[in-house]
């Protein structure tokens, strides 16, 4: 067991309250803390363990009792998620793998009094400063393998779409879409191909807010707001087929696409103001 995931699973204290999520005016997803906690400063070059074993301190009484069965995953794991804490947790329905992600942002991302700056930062590392938000994403991905050492994950691989759906869209100059700033392929044009098999959208209240799926890691990524982790995973297990046939582009059963439909009927929003008086939405799911 890694540090990291010791000091994760030593909290004695986990939040047994009602979680409440919302989404920011730039669609990142955060939910507030009882508390204001100080959020480290940040290498540009990635999350140190020092940083990050002060960061899962700050944060673990904050968070709900499931997530002592993740493990934290190595640093660096992802090469263009650097800044990140990455829980995994790994579940089995059927022969299907999936691998259960929850990444905390911890540098800092913008909107804080001068009075809760602690450290302004440098050209080498960014600001910290006390906040009461907490930046996270959730998903669940196909998993190709998963590897564990003493019951904790040390390693996976995500089950990637065949090549041929990126090779044939890219192939197509109308769907080639690089990002000149990131490096990146914009593969949203996938999403809209499914949405025009499954028809997902019309059932989806938060529109482009929050997308439910999302291509990530060359998968297909379910997308969780709520931090009911139970909740999240009984959700999954119903509609996970589907997400399966679409991978292996085969037509989704409709018992199963009923079900996914439930799910994303299961979310409502609500524009809000913040205290800084910033656009946000506040997601009962």
């Amino acid at each position: 067991m890694n540090k990291l995931t010791r000091i994760l699973k030593e909290n004695l204290t986990w939040n047994s309250k009602y979680i409440q999520v919302y989404v920011d005016n730039l669609h990142h997803p955060f939910f507030e803390t009882p508390k204001e906690y100080l959020l480290p400063s940040v290498s540009i070059h990635g999350l140190e363990e020092y940083t990050a074993e002060k960061y899962l301190q700050e944060i673990k009484t904050f968070l709900p009792k499931e997530v002592e069965n993740f493990s934290v995953i190595s640093l660096g794991f992802f090469k263009r998620e650097t800044s990140k804490l990455i829980l995994a947790l790994d579940l089995n329905f059927d022969e299907n793998k999936f691998i259960y992600l929850i990444k905390f942002e911890c540098k800092h991302l913008g909107g804080v009094k001068n009075n809760n700056v602690v450290y302004s930062g440098t050209q080498e590392y960014g600001i910290s400063c006390y906040t009461n938000k907490i930046y996270y994403t959730q998903a669940i991905l196909p998993a190709k393998s998963i590897q564990k050492e003493k019951n904790q994950i040390v390693s996976f691989e995500i089950l990637p779409f065949t090549k041929s759906i990126f090779e044939n869209n890219l192939d197509s100059p109308k769907k080639k879409f690089i990002s000149e700033l990131f490096d990146e392929i914009d593969y949203s044009h996938l999403i809209e191909e499914i949405n025009e098999k499954i028809e997902f959208k019309k059932y989806w209240e938060l529109g482009k807010i929050f997308l439910p799926l999302k291509m990530e890691h060359l998968s297909l990524a379910t997308q969780f707001l709520s931090f009911d982790i139970t909740k999240n995973i009984e959700w999954f297990e119903k509609f996970q087929p589907l997400i399966i046939s679409i991978m292996k582009f085969e037509t989704p059963l409709q018992r199963h696409k009923l079900a996914f439909y439930e799910w994303l009927k299961s979310h409502h929003l609500e524009r809000i103001l913040t205290q800084s008086k910033n656009l946000a939405w506040k997601i009962q799911c």
